[in-house]
């Protein structure tokens, strides 16, 4: 039997998101899940150097640390575009979905990656079978200025967004991915709060093409305050494979996505 529900939900990069939950599904189903939708061509072979190790980071030289500056602004600009509540829908967020396979999900017990991806029509509309959500941002003229992809956790204990950011040309100048999860770090001294989660972000900035610079942080809400942890006290179940793209247009490719004019204006 399923049960499902609709959350809305990044809790860093705050996105209007789609979780479903299904009773009885076992871990090992949840990471079939993920391969599934890897071969499925939302990972591609080719692209900017990276990832790379989640807590690696990589201050700019001198020279580029006024672009970084600039881009991290535009980076949480646009947050707070994808951070908004989810009841109404923004001219300037268009959403997509992908849909799990009907047959190929009753017979498995838990979601199994599909082809067809849809337009949704705003955050209280995401269809029962979503597997990944799309939400791309759209700047005043039209052009895209970032595409998130948030996959479905079918238990609710990770939470996990993968966000590109493009210049007015499409090139890629950002990539985010952010993870947030439960049940990681029981070994913390002094422990995080009950029922708190951790998240997980890394930032990498990109300039004409070449990776520049990386950020990293891990926080955990402790004594009722958000701090940095220990990420050695911690365990990493949620650390799925991604891919960074350098332009838009491979993104839109990969993931199956067509922008109308409609949309655009």
């Amino acid at each position: 039997m399923q049960v499902q529900r609709k959350l809305l939900r990044i809790l860093r990069v705050k996105a209007a998101v789609v979780q479903t939950e299904k009773a009885g599904v076992a871990e090992s189903g949840r990471c079939g899940q993920w391969l599934i939708a890897s071969l499925l061509g939302l990972m591609m072979t080719s692209g900017h150097a990276g990832p790379l190790a989640e807590s690696k980071v990589i201050n700019p030289v001198a020279g580029d640390a006024p672009w970084v500056a600039q881009v991290k602004s535009t980076v949480t600009a646009t947050n707070r575009v994808l951070g908004g509540d989810g009841k109404t829908s923004s001219p300037r967020i268009v959403l997509f979905a992908r849909l799990a396979d009907p047959a190929k999900t009753k017979k498995a017990g838990y979601l199994v990656g599909g082809d067809k991806v849809v337009k949704v029509r705003d955050a209280k509309s995401w269809p029962e079978l979503t597997i990944t959500s799309y939400i791309v941002v759209l700047r005043p003229n039209g052009a895209v200025a970032a595409l998130q992809e948030v996959p479905v956790s079918e238990s609710g204990d990770w939470n996990n967004g993968y966000t590109h950011y493009f210049d007015e040309t499409g090139q890629t100048i950002a990539f985010e991915r952010n993870s947030s999860f439960f049940n990681a770090c029981d070994e913390l001294t002094p422990p995080l709060d009950e029922n708190s989660v951790t998240t997980e972000t890394s930032t990498y900035y990109y300039r004409n093409g070449k990776l520049i610079a990386k950020d990293y942080s891990f926080e955990g809400v402790i004594n009722k305050k958000t701090r940095p942890i220990n990420s050695a006290k911690c365990t990493f179940h949620y650390r799925h494979p991604y891919k960074i793209y350098p332009q838009w247009e491979q993104v839109r490719k990969a993931v199956g996505i067509t922008l109308d004019a409609q949309a655009k204006s």
